[in-house]
């Protein structure tokens, strides 16, 4: 009796202590889960104001946080420019361009200014292209297409749709703004696609169509890289592992699609990566060669030739990179959804994952690149 009326007790003591040992197992199972470790993405420079005002601001943000962004510099110019930009090595001088001269026809109405801490906008050089960013190598030396517009030519008192204009490529001095042109030429016009090592890569396009030419920086020695192709190319990138340049064109042929070529600047050789009927594939050569594209199917960015694709973004979109850290392990640019102004990103190059840039409400953005120090 004695016995029988022990049992249930032993039972119930044997349950419970099962019962709350499984219990304590699946919480330390739990806690022993590694948890992904929060994304601390550098600081950004960027451009940001309101559409069609006279004023953009130069602000410093925090990626990853919802920190507001600080304005550092307020820049002035006429109302609707197009403002765009590229930062110094390190990050602690802005380089800006922007509209400033009053004009019927802005082509050639823009100015290349610069901003560093505790200063104000200083104005370099006038006569810089519309809607053109600066070209700013690996040591500092900074390149800016300029021009000057040609007589309007008329065939039998018809004007032609094309003005030839004289165009060149020149370096700025930034102590003095004083300039040094590399390259003069007659045509539509003239791009700065890339630098690699000594070599400014230039795209040009005039009345005998374009091609793709190479100039040395100091000797001012030209060659031809894509001696004639479609007027058309856009987005170029530089793929340092295959010394290339990435770029969206419009393809050849019979049925005309955007394409993404990988070029060979030392042999020309084109190789085409991707196509689309869209012209919004935006390209970018990710620093291990992997290039991001946006493909037709509009169900956001992939990166071609890499293990890792793009991770933290939802829905349809476009990506839109624009700049590499120097020590090459993040990009920066914005993301673009239908319907709203774009956002700035900052992408780690190792696995593609995605961090946004707090936004200034009703603001659009250009970034330029991460910010130094000095900020």
């Amino acid at each position: 009796m004695r016995i029988g009326r022990w049992i249930p007790c032993l039972v119930g003591l044997v349950l419970a202590a099962g019962i709350g040992f499984v219990v304590h197992d699946d919480e330390s199972i739990a806690k022993a889960e590694p948890q992904p470790a929060p994304i601390v993405a550098p600081r950004v420079l960027m451009l940001s104001g309101h559409p069609g005002s006279t004023q953009t601001q130069l602000m410093v943000a925090s990626a990853g946080t919802n920190d507001t962004p600080k304005a550092i510099a307020t820049l002035d110019h006429i109302p609707e420019a197009v403002v765009k930009g590229a930062l110094l090595p390190g990050g602690n001088a802005a380089l800006v361009i922007a509209d400033t001269i009053p004009s019927r026809e802005l082509s050639w109405a823009a100015s290349l200014m610069i901003i560093e801490k505790g200063q104000p906008p200083r104005k370099l050089v006038e006569g810089v292209y519309h809607a053109s960013r600066p070209l700013v190598t690996a040591d500092g030396r900074v390149f800016v297409q300029r021009g000057k517009a040609g007589k309007n030519l008329s065939v039998d008192g018809h004007h032609l749709a094309m003005r030839v204009d004289d165009l060149s490529i020149d370096e700025v001095d930034l102590a003095t703004g004083s300039t040094r042109s590399i390259l003069s030429w007659k045509g539509y016009e003239t791009h700065l696609a890339a630098s690699i090592e000594h070599e400014i890569i230039v795209y040009r396009v005039g009345p005998q169509g374009a091609d793709l030419v190479a100039i040395h920086a100091d000797t001012r020695q030209l060659r031809v890289v894509v001696p004639s192709w479609p007027p058309m190319a856009r987005d170029f990138s530089v793929d340092e592992p295959a010394r290339a340049i990435v770029v969206q064109q419009l393809g050849e042929g019979p049925v005309r699609q955007w394409v993404v070529e990988r070029i060979d600047v030392d042999t020309g050789k084109r190789q085409v990566l991707a196509t689309s009927p869209h012209l919004d594939l935006v390209p970018y050569a990710f620093p291990d060669g992997s290039v991001l594209v946006n493909p037709a199917d509009r169900r956001g960015p992939r990166r071609l030739g890499a293990s890792h694709g793009i991770q933290g973004l939802d829905g349809p979109g476009v990506m839109w990179l624009r700049a590499t850290s120097e020590d090459r392990a993040w990009m920066t640019g914005t993301w673009a959804i239908p319907g709203s102004l774009p956002v700035g990103i900052v992408v780690r190059a190792s696995d593609g994952k995605v961090v946004t840039v707090p936004r200034v409400e009703g603001h659009r953005v250009e970034i330029l690149g991460l910010a130094g120090g000095a900020w």
